[in-house]
């Protein structure tokens, strides 16, 4: 995987609803870089979001056993920022953590978003744009290691 060239520069591990078009409709054009797993973590369901109608979100819990697939985009200071708006983390939602991924063919440190422990309230069940959207990949025979992450629901 590429490392981070300049200060500006950041990689983003996205593991939940949010599809390519959803991604780029938020923060502008990105780079999809490949496909990745977080390590000893696993998708639960919990809390709410303003932003999708009350929904329950995913977030990673460390978890020894699991992993997490996701995709790694190449963005820029400013798209992060507007990212941590829409995640909601200025309302204690959320937080973006460091953390390091792999593809297969080495190791890179991406940030991520998580739910903040106060807003794990509840588990709960993934939405109905989670389901589609992973529905979709399945039927298109999606590859982690092949085939970057970027279909839409339509």
């Amino acid at each position: 995987m590429p490392r981070r060239k300049n200060k500006d520069e950041f990689f983003l591990f996205e593991y939940g609803a949010l599809s390519h078009d959803k991604l780029t409709s938020i923060i502008g054009d990105v780079e999809v870089v490949c496909g990745a797993i977080f390590p000893h973590h696993q998708i639960v369901f919990a809390g709410s979001s303003r932003m999708f109608g009350g929904s329950s979100v995913a977030t990673a819990v460390r978890r020894d056993g699991y992993n997490v697939m996701g995709v790694v985009y190449k963005i820029q200071e400013t798209q992060l920022e507007l990212l941590d708006l829409f995640m909601e983390c200025n309302l204690g939602l959320r937080r973006r953590m460091q953390a390091v991924v792999y593809d297969g063919r080495g190791s890179q440190e991406v940030d991520l978003y998580v739910l903040q422990p106060q807003a794990m309230t509840h588990k709960a069940r993934p939405s109905v744009l989670y389901g589609e959207l992973h529905m979709k990949l399945a039927r298109e025979g999606y590859d982690l290691y092949r085939k970057p992450h970027v279909a839409a629901v339509s």
